[in-house]
């Protein structure tokens, strides 16, 4: 009977980072969702700005 495999440690990729960066945008569009059109505005300025900055200065191939 062969010995079980060992799992190797899950390294997180750049794709998993981005993916997990978009999560946050979805969070934040989740959380605004009962705002006015006004409110939504300010808030997404305030918090899915610095995500999207984040996945700008990122090395993300979108090509």
């Amino acid at each position: 009977m062969p010995a079980p495999k060992k799992e190797k440690p899950h390294r997180e990729t750049k794709a998993d980072h981005l993916l997990g960066l978009i999560n946050k945008i979805y969070r934040v569009e989740r959380e605004i969702k009962v705002l006015s059109a006004a409110e939504k505005f300010q808030q997404r300025c305030k918090k899915s700005r610095l995500i999207l900055d984040e996945i700008k200065k990122g090395e993300y191939a979108f090509y």
